[in-house]
């Protein structure tokens, strides 16, 4: 494009903007490239090391297995902004590693990092509260972090499962020896880049379970954990319900990322 001023002429080039689509993530900012192949599983890491995969969604729409269950609700705001911004982003981040315990600044936050113990002993409360203030603990600038919910947990399987058939339908691929190990150590278990969703520790998500019609006397919210777990061999699809201010030594969490 050029112009006249006078006796002056200018150019100015106009570079196509390529807009973020399931093929061509977007980047947070403060965030760096580890692996750039999106079929193979692209990560991103921060500053610290936490590591996220992105999950690409080519229609813009999650995937939910309850979706028509009238016991099986998804009710919370993070699980809509997710719904929200993957038919904008066409993807999300997806924790790379189950949530593990780091301090910034005397502040205790859900990082998704490598070679951590998992953080185990939380309630779906704890675990929703350290997941959504993570981004504030580690700085981030333009993306938000939550706890997983049942959409990012099955488009995440139906993503692995389009390449490894039925790896949600089975138990041949996690952590299940009875001892919890450092997140990614399961070779078997990463895949796309995505480690330990078959097993390892278990998975709060913030899939509400309403137990219509059974014994529930105290009337407490029960919370969906999915997969399995280093002590009960379930498949990564597997589903079960427990009241949200419990806790057990091998239930643990993860968290997405996204705008």
């Amino acid at each position: 494009l050029s112009y006249s001023c006078g006796e002056r002429t200018s150019t100015i080039e106009i570079t196509e903007i390529i807009e973020s689509s399931a093929t061509n993530p977007y980047i947070p900012e403060g965030f760096s490239v580890v692996s750039d192949n999106v079929d193979e599983g692209f990560v991103i890491e921060d500053e610290y090391g936490n590591q996220y995969v992105w999950i690409p969604v080519a229609n813009g729409k999650l995937t939910r297995n309850t979706m028509l269950s009238t016991e099986y609700v998804e009710t919370g705001s993070t699980a809509s902004e997710l719904v929200n911004s993957v038919a904008k982003y066409y993807g999300f981040y997806l924790g790379r590693f189950e949530a593990s315990q780091y301090e910034v600044d005397g502040l205790v936050a859900a990082a998704s990092m490598a070679g951590k113990i998992p953080w185990t002993n939380v309630s779906y409360l704890n675990a929703t509260n350290h997941a959504e203030n993570a981004d504030d603990v580690f700085g981030y600038k333009d993306c938000k972090t939550a706890l997983l919910n049942s959409y990012a947990w099955d488009t995440t399987l139906a993503w692995i499962d389009s390449t490894v058939t039925n790896y949600s339908s089975n138990v041949n691929y996690g952590n299940y020896s009875g001892t919890i190990y450092p997140t990614g150590y399961t070779e078997s278990d990463n895949i796309k880049n995505v480690c330990d969703i078959a097993g390892n520790v278990r998975e709060w998500t913030t899939e509400i379970y309403r137990s219509i019609g059974k014994n529930n006397p105290d009337n407490v919210i029960q919370r969906v954990v999915r997969g399995g777990s280093a002590n009960l061999s379930k498949t990564p699809a597997s589903h079960i319900y427990y009241p949200e201010n419990t806790s057990d030594n091998y239930w643990g969490f993860r968290t997405v990322l996204y705008k």
